[in-house]
């Protein structure tokens, strides 16, 4: 999905963030049935005695998700906490195919070459689910479009190989699409800007979709060419046919030499840059020295 959109077209197997958004199209926008579904029978817990918790608040039992996966991607040596990753497949290391598996793991290191990895935290603050409240909050209220982003859990992917094909920049991506009249265009800009954003709707749009539907709109950050945000407009298909509407937005991470892609509800869109920005940050405390 994504590499056929990107000018370069040359990316022949599906990656992990690739998988995650042709996965996240086809079962409809924000519909994360299953990394939810798995992580659902996967999750047990361990003696909290000894969790040092902030003053003012009660111990609580963690995940039992211990470890690190360690590696280096652009070169750069991470280091991310098991409890930070959705559940597996999440991290795909440099020839070797996470949709089948060697039947024995390879010892890892900071020598080892990660091509994408996907990350599930909170929308919030970007933590991982680290307690059986944030476990049963994940299950029990769990929204993709909720108003409330506390109650909203988001996949983060990150993948070296997209950054490589397109340069470092959403330039190329951004050609494509406008290209691409025969299949979700012809895209009309518009005149005014949005959150700083160059904006193209598809002639094809139409909001009031309840079906499963392509993205019909697109923004563009034509200063930096960093930025490229694509999003679906749909509406509940059952009362009280409620926008469901969502958007993708990817954009490069130079220090790692990845393209990073994070799915949220359009009415965050505004928060584009403070998106950016929370991620990078957030990033930057897996990075070892």
């Amino acid at each position: 999905m994504l590499d056929q959109m990107d000018a370069t077209g040359r990316l022949r197997k599906m990656s992990l963030v690739a998988f995650l958004t042709k996965f996240r199209r086809q079962a409809g926008i924000c519909c994360l049935v299953l990394a939810v579904s798995v992580l659902q029978t996967k999750v047990t817990f361990a003696d909290s005695s000894n969790v040092n918790e902030p003053a003012g608040n009660v111990a609580r039992p963690i995940i039992v998700r211990a470890g690190f996966v360690v590696g280096n991607m652009g070169g750069v040596k991470i280091s991310v906490p098991n409890s930070y990753l959705i559940p597996a497949p999440s991290v795909e290391y440099k020839g070797e195919d996470i949709w089948r598996p060697s039947k024995t793991t390879p010892p890892r290191s900071f020598e080892s070459e990660i091509v994408g990895i996907a990350l599930l935290l909170r929308d919030t603050d970007l933590q991982p689910i680290l307690t059986k409240e944030d476990v049963d909050e994940y299950q029990t209220e769990y929204k993709p479009s909720s108003s409330n982003r506390d109650h909203r859990w988001i996949i983060i992917g990150f993948d070296t190989r997209f950054y490589a094909l397109n340069h470092g920049s959403m330039q190329s991506t951004y050609e494509g699409w406008i290209k691409d009249e025969a299949h979700w265009g012809p895209w009309i800009p518009q005149e005014t800007d949005v959150s700083g954003l160059k904006h193209f709707v598809s002639k094809k749009q139409n909001v009031n979709t309840t079906d499963i539907s392509p993205p019909d709109e697109f923004f563009y950050d034509s200063s930096t060419r960093n930025t490229f945000i694509e999003c679906t407009n749909r509406r509940r298909a059952v009362p009280p046919f409620d926008a469901r509407s969502g958007c993708t937005q990817r954009f490069n991470f130079p220090e790692l030499k990845a393209q990073v892609s994070v799915h949220y509800p359009k009415a965050d869109l505004p928060r584009w840059r403070e998106i950016e920005s929370s991620i990078q940050k957030m990033v930057h405390t897996l990075v070892v020295p």
